[in-house]
């Protein structure tokens, strides 16, 4: 979970959502975790991912 410091949005409007959702799958994509579940709102965030094993290793 992510959330706004003291409460505060961390989404002002879609722009904001649409922008952090295209972060989330440039990160995805580069195969650095799974993403099995996300749920977006205005103080906070929710997701449900797995480190992928291969991170961290040389």
């Amino acid at each position: 979970m992510l959330r706004g410091i003291d409460g505060q949005n961390i989404f002002i409007d879609d722009e904001d959502r649409e922008k952090f959702m295209k972060v989330l799958f440039k990160g995805k994509a580069k195969g650095q975790f799974l993403l099995y579940g996300y749920c977006l709102m205005n103080k906070h965030v929710h997701l449900l991912i797995k480190e992928d094993e291969e991170i961290g290793t040389s």
